[in-house]
Formats: C-alpha cells, sequence, structure tokens
C-alpha cells in the first residue's frame, strides 16, 4: 500500500466508530486499486490474461491484520456498541487524531463506571505526521488511575519505533504520551484506580514571550521539582524538541530556535524526565510568531488574453505564459 501503518490506522478507525465495518475486496490480501485482479487461478488479471495462482493466503499479514481486528470488535462489546467523543484533532497540518470510545448498554445508555470497571472504554490515536508527536489531552469521562493497555495485534507503526504499551489517566481525566511519527494505537481499559505515581514530581513553564516574535528564536524558561532533564517542545513536535539539563528548583532560560515555524500561535509545553525515572508533562502556555512578509524579487510575466489552455483539448496539460 506505501504507508502501511497508517492504512492500518484507518481500517482501525472503521472497527472501532460505531455503525457495522465493511472490508473492501482483496484487501485482506494486500490488493490494492479500484479494479482488482482475481484472487484465485483462472481467474481474471487483465484483459485477455487470467492469474496462474492462488493469491488466497492465511498467513499473510493483512490476513492476519484483519482476523485480529474482526477478534478484536467480536470479544469486547465497546468495539460493537458504543459512543465517540473526539479527545484530541489536529486542523492545520498533518499529526494527532485521538477519541474514546465507551460501551452502550442493551437499552442504548452509556454504561457507568461503577456498572463496570473494565473494558468498557477505549481510547484510540493515530499520529500522521512524519515526527514523533505528544498527546497532551483531556476528558471528562476518563478517570484518575484507569488504565489503558495497548492491543499490540491491531496496532502499527513505522519499523524501529514503539508504540507505548500502556498509559495511566492522571488527575482531570488527562492523558500525556508520545506518539512514534506515522502510527497508531487502539488501547483498551484493563485496570481501574491504578496509583498514578511520581505525582511530586511537577515542572513548570514560567516564560515564554509575551510580545509578538518577528525573529528565529526565542527564549522559554522554567523550573523543575527534580534533577534531570526537559524537552521543550513547540506545537507537539516531541523529534525536534529542544533539550536542557536542570537541577531541582533552579530556573532555567534556554534560547530555542525557530527559524522552521511558520507564522501563528505557537504552543509550547515541557516534559521532565527526572533522574530517578519519572516522567511528568507541563501545562501548556502559547506565544505568537508573526514575521512581516519581504518582498525579495520582482518578475514580469506576460499572460494574454484568452489563452486558457489547462481544460478542454489541452485535456488538462496546462503551460506557463
Amino acid at each position: 500500500y506505501g504507508n502501511d501503518p497508517l492504512i492500518k490506522a484507518a481500517y482501525g478507525i472503521i472497527f472501532t466508530i460505531p455503525g457495522i465495518p465493511q472490508i473492501y475486496y482483496g484487501n485482506e490480501q494486500g490488493f490494492n486499486g479500484e479494479c482488482r485482479a482475481g484472487m484465485f487461478t483462472g481467474s481474471f488479471k487483465s484483459e485477455g490474461q487470467f492469474q496462474e495462482k492462488d493469491y488466497f493466503d492465511e498467513t499473510s499479514e493483512w490476513y492476519k491484520f484483519f482476523q485480529n481486528l474482526i477478534k478484536m470488535r467480536k470479544e469486547n462489546r465497546v468495539f460493537r456498541y458504543n459512543t465517540l467523543y473526539v479527545l484530541k484533532d489536529t486542523d492545520d497540518a498533518a499529526g494527532l487524531f485521538a477519541y474514546v470510545v465507551r460501551e452502550k448498554d442493551e437499552n442504548g445508555e452509556v454504561v457507568k463506571d461503577d456498572e463496570k470497571k473494565t473494558k468498557h472504554k477505549a481510547v484510540y490515536i493515530m499520529n500522521t505526521s512524519s515526527t514523533d508527536m505528544v498527546l497532551d489531552a483531556s476528558y471528562v469521562n476518563l478517570k484518575e488511575g484507569d488504565k489503558f493497555t495497548l492491543l499490540a495485534d491491531v496496532s502499527d507503526c513505522q519499523e524501529g519505533d514503539s508504540l507505548p504499551a500502556e498509559f495511566v489517566v492522571h488527575s482531570g481525566g488527562k492523558v500525556n504520551l508520545v506518539m512514534p511519527g506515522n502510527s497508531y494505537g487502539i488501547y483498551l481499559l484493563t485496570e481501574a484506580g491504578v496509583e498514578v505515581s511520581g505525582s511530586d514530581h511537577t515542572v513548570e513553564i514560567t516564560s515564554v514571550p509575551t510580545e509578538t516574535v518577528e525573529g528565529n528564536s526565542v527564549t522559554i524558561k522554567g523550573t523543575a521539582s527534580h534533577d534531570g532533564t526537559v524537552k521543550i517542545v513547540l506545537n507537539n513536535d516531541y523529534t525536534n524538541a529542544t533539550s536542557v539539563s536542570v537541577s531541582a528548583g533552579v530556573e532555567f532560560s534556554q534560547e530555542v530556535d525557530i527559524a522552521a515555524l511558520s507564522n501563528g500561535t505557537i504552543i509550547t509545553q515541557l516534559i521532565f524526565e527526572s533522574d530517578d525515572g519519572f516522567t511528568s508533562y507541563s501545562t501548556t502556555k502559547k506565544f505568537t510568531i508573526l514575521r512581516p512578509f519581504v518582498l525579495v524579487s520582482e518578475a514580469c510575466v506576460s499572460d494574454p488574453k484568452d489563452d486558457d489552455n489547462g481544460v478542454g483539448v489541452a485535456k488538462g496539460q496546462v503551460k506557463l505564459p
């Protein structure tokens, strides 16, 4: 298919949202294109051509993938009867899309936490960006101490990367984790009331630019409760975060290169990795980049009247004037 994790991600959505999932013929064997050849020996291949062997393979990667998706849906009611709540979306570029599904009972009512302790909630997370991205989101019906476990057989990422195996919801229904580029994960609630460890490890942004930024760097300041390393993340981009070593209780000041960022509002967050093994996330703060547009060259191009040639007999082939 080209980008297998994101193709699988699309099917992950189909098998977890409300409704009846459908699989297009041949996808279970990795076929692509709209007009597809036959599956078995002697069937259609192309005009005047016939398949010389069978392509139905129950051991193939795609067959096993769909087999696991169907099994997941059959074994967990939350993927068959549910209501959906968007947890995170990205509206201006490739990035994160995440949602929560909650199981419905036979009367169409959402199953409450006191009725069922596990497997009645699930979280779907997809990252369409090529860079690792930070998910920082909250939802009122995710409870502190809810533990979600990755369903590895129906989740995927690029070779060499790895998905978070689990996550625990923090106070306020907060979910914090890093998703690898071009990946997706389906997480099922497997335990409730888990103690949130490392809650005394904190990190805080103390200063971001308050005036509109026109240059290519900014200064970010912050503090952490323990010794360790802070990553300064802009617009959820973990791959290109700036790292700085910090000492407990001592404010740090770090210049950050923003030359690659476009004009607009920039979300800033700190991720703290303490020397004693805990990870914590700051609240976010924002600053604005508004660089002026500058004329760098001029050109005069002739564009005669009635010379358009991009449609009709030109069949979409356009030539510059």
